[in-house]
C-alpha cells in the first residue's frame, strides 16, 4: 500500500503538479478530456455538469451568484459568449462553486445525476469535495465552433459553443485526507445555441421611431434564478413612408436588403420597449447585453432554377376608420426562405418562413 501510495504520488507531482502533504485521496484523475461533459438538457438548471468514467464521476456546480446594487444577480458560466483570448471567465472555489469527485459500487449512468432523488443504486462509496483554498478557481474558455464557411447550416440547432475546462489549485477533501491539483484539463462541454424563435403573432408590435419594428419573447418569464434568463428579439427595419406606398388589399413580395432587413438577438436577461427603443432602462439590472446577434442576408429573386430567398411578404389591410378620424392600416408581415448571419459572416443559418404578425399603422 505504501509503495502504491508512493508511485501515485510521484504522478501527481510528474504529470499533474499535483501533491499533499497528508494522506492521498486517489492516485490521480484519469478522465477523458476530449470527451464532452453532459448535463440534464434544457429543463435542468445549466450551471452544472458531469463526467462519467465507468462507476467515476466528476461533477461541476458552479452558482455564479453576486450582488449588484443590492440585488443578487446571476453569471452562468456556459453562456453562448465568446471569451476573450487570454481572459478565461473565472469562478473560485467556495461553498456554492464546487468540484465533486465520486466513486460508485458500479458503472454510474448519466441518468442517475438527472433525477431529484437519486436511485439506491449505484451506491456511492466515497466522495470527494473541493476546499475553498484562496485561489482555487474554475476557468471557463468559450469559443465558437465554425465549420467550412461555403455551406450554411440546415437549421440553428447545428450552430455549436464549446466552453472548456480548466481547474487550478484546487484541494480535493474527504474523511481520509487530501490531494492538491495545481492545474487539471477538465476538458469541454458543447452546447448548441440557444437561438428558438419562439415569438408568438398574438400581441401588440413595438414600434420605436419610423423605422423599427420590434417582437420580442421572454424565455424565463418567472425569472428563476436557477434557470438562464435569456430574452429573444426580432427587429424589423422599415420606413412608415415605404409601407404607406404599398398597395391596398394586395399581397406583394419584397425582398430584404442593406436597408430593410432583420435583426436578431439574444440578451442575457430582462428587456423592456424603453431600452429597445435605445433608452436607458434604470429598473433593467443587469443592463441587458446581446451576446448573440444575427442579421438577414439580402434576398434574392427566383431565377428558374434557385427559388427566391429573403422574400419580405406584406399584405396592407385598411381598417375601416370611425367618423371623422384619420384612416388606418394593418400590416400582415411575415418573411420566407431566410437566412441568418452574425455580425462577422462567419456562422450562418437558415430559419425559413417567419411570421413576424400584424403591425396597426395609425
Amino acid at each position: 500500500m505504501e509503495m502504491k501510495k508512493y508511485f501515485g504520488l510521484l504522478f501527481c507531482l510528474i504529470v499533474l503538479n499535483a501533491c499533499d502533504d497528508g494522506d492521498m485521496v486517489f492516485e490521480s484523475l484519469s478522465f477523458n478530456s476530449e470527451a464532452s461533459a453532459a448535463d440534464c438538457g434544457s429543463s435542468s438548471t445549466i450551471n452544472s455538469v458531469f463526467k462519467i468514467e465507468g462507476s467515476e464521476a466528476l461533477i461541476l456546480k458552479i452558482d455564479g451568484s453576486e450582488t449588484i446594487n443590492n440585488l443578487d444577480v446571476k453569471t452562468f458560466p456556459f453562456r453562448n459568449q465568446e471569451t476573450t483570448e487570454g481572459t478565461p471567465k473565472i469562478f473560485k472555489i467556495n461553498s456554492l462553486n464546487r468540484v465533486i469527485y465520486r466513486v460508485f459500487n458500479d458503472a454510474v449512468p448519466s441518468t442517475y445525476f438527472c433525477q431529484d432523488i437519486p436511485p439506491i443504486s449505484p451506491t456511492v462509496i466515497t466522495e470527494s469535495t473541493t476546499l475553498s483554498n484562496g485561489d482555487g478557481r474554475i476557468e471557463i474558455k468559450t469559443r465558437k465552433l465554425v465549420p467550412d464557411n461555403e455551406t450554411p447550416y440546415a437549421s440553428a440547432a447545428a450552430i455549436k459553443y464549446r466552453h472548456t475546462i480548466t481547474l487550478r489549485n484546487i484541494t480535493f477533501s474527504n474523511s481520509e485526507g487530501s490531494t492538491i491539483y495545481e492545474k487539471y484539463e477538465y476538458g469541454y462541454y458543447d452546447k448548441t445555441s440557444g437561438v428558438s424563435f419562439p415569438f408568438v403573432t398574438a400581441g401588440t408590435i413595438i414600434k420605436c421611431g419610423g423605422t423599427n419594428l420590434f417582437r420580442f419573447a421572454d424565455k424565463n418569464p418567472s425569472n428563476d434564478t436557477r434557470i438562464e434568463n435569456l430574452n429573444e428579439v426580432l427587429e424589423f427595419t422599415m420606413t412608415d413612408d415605404e409601407l404607406a406606398a404599398l398597395s391596398n388589399g394586395e399581397t406583394q413580395n419584397l425582398y430584404l436588403n442593406d436597408t430593410n432587413k432583420l435583426i436578431y438577438k439574444i440578451y442575457n436577461s430582462d428587456i423592456s420597449t424603453t431600452f429597445l427603443c435605445g433608452n436607458a432602462d434604470p429598473t433593467l439590472i443587469p443592463t441587458p447585453v446581446a451576446y448573440e446577434t444575427f442579421v438577414s442576408e439580402n434576398g434574392t429573386a427566383e431565377d428558374g432554377e434557385n427559388a427566391a430567398t429573403g422574400l419580405i411578404v406584406i399584405r396592407k389591410v385598411p381598417i375601416v376608420p370611425q367618423t371623422g378620424s384619420t384612416p388606418q392600416f394593418t400590416y400582415e408581415i411575415s418573411f420566407r426562405n431566410i437566412t441568418f448571419k452574425d455580425q462577422n459572416g462567419a456562422t450562418r443559418f437558415k430559419q425559413g418562413n417567419v411570421t413576424f404578425g400584424n403591425y396597426v399603422s395609425y
